[in-house]
């Protein structure tokens, strides 16, 4: 069985992972039948089968390392790349639309 039909059986069919990427059905009928899948979708399928489909599965022209994994969480990515977020959540505030935070206990780390 290939990545993409593993990805596919995993998620629980075309039209699922075509949802959890972005893409229409027919994309995910095209990858299947060409048996290559584009290089900006090697990620989202990753997420969309949670790491059990890795990127060098999919495509190990881009891919060597079979041991790379991506963050499979976006929400883990935004916290990477905003620590207030992320201390805002686990004190039980909320970011706002505008990226304002509110609620939640913050201790001030200067002082």
């Amino acid at each position: 069985m290939s990545a993409i039909d593993q990805a596919i059986e995993l998620v629980g069919g075309p039209v699922k992972l075509s949802a959890a990427c972005g893409v229409t059905y027919q994309a995910v009928q095209k990858w299947r039948k060409l048996g290559k899948i584009p290089g900006e979708q090697v990620i989202p399928v990753c997420r969309a089968t949670n790491g059990r489909v890795t990127p060098h599965d999919l495509r190990p022209d881009l891919y060597p390392d079979p041991d790379w994994m991506p963050l499979l969480n976006t929400l883990d990515q935004k916290n990477k790349r905003n620590p207030a977020t992320a201390a805002c959540r686990e004190a039980g505030g909320e970011v706002t639309r505008g990226g304002g935070v509110s609620g939640g206990e913050i201790e001030d780390q200067a002082a």
